[in-house]
């Protein structure tokens, strides 16, 4: 392989990595702390008003069973191709972008025109992250 391609490599590692990382910070970490933090709230009690409430056609009455029911309405598993999803779509995103970049004629062009190209791919992962 070439060193442009290999630069083109790493640099899709690096852009792909931004919105990954955070993405299966959560899944290992945050998922887990936000289910133990809902589950703490329920007792038994509160269980079977939740259960009168909001799903009258369940049959959970105990902590145990409402955490098996939340585990199939909301377990990690339900997160595994909408992840896999995006992480092909920003692999693929961002190698097109870094080849592009990376391969691009920049004498050619103005120097405005390069470091709107340049900031812009930087930042581009960044702008999803502030809208939370």
């Amino acid at each position: 392989m070439s060193d442009l391609h290999n630069t083109i490599l790493i640099s899709t590692g690096i852009i792909a990595a931004l919105p990954l990382i955070p993405t299966a910070h959560y899944l290992c970490f945050g998922w887990l702390a936000r289910k133990r933090q809902i589950l703490a709230r329920f007792d038994n009690r509160l269980i079977g008003y939740y259960t009168k409430t909001f799903c009258p056609e369940s049959s959970f009455i105990n902590t145990a069973a409402f955490e098996t029911d939340y585990n199939r309405r909301y377990g990690r598993r339900l997160f595994f191709f909408p992840v896999l999803l995006f992480a092909v779509a920003v692999v693929f995103l961002s190698y097109l972008s870094a080849s592009w970049v990376l391969s691009h004629d920049w004498s050619s062009t103005s120097e405005g025109t390069a470091k709107i190209s340049i900031f812009s791919l930087a930042g581009a992962p960044m702008s999803g992250s502030l809208t939370i």
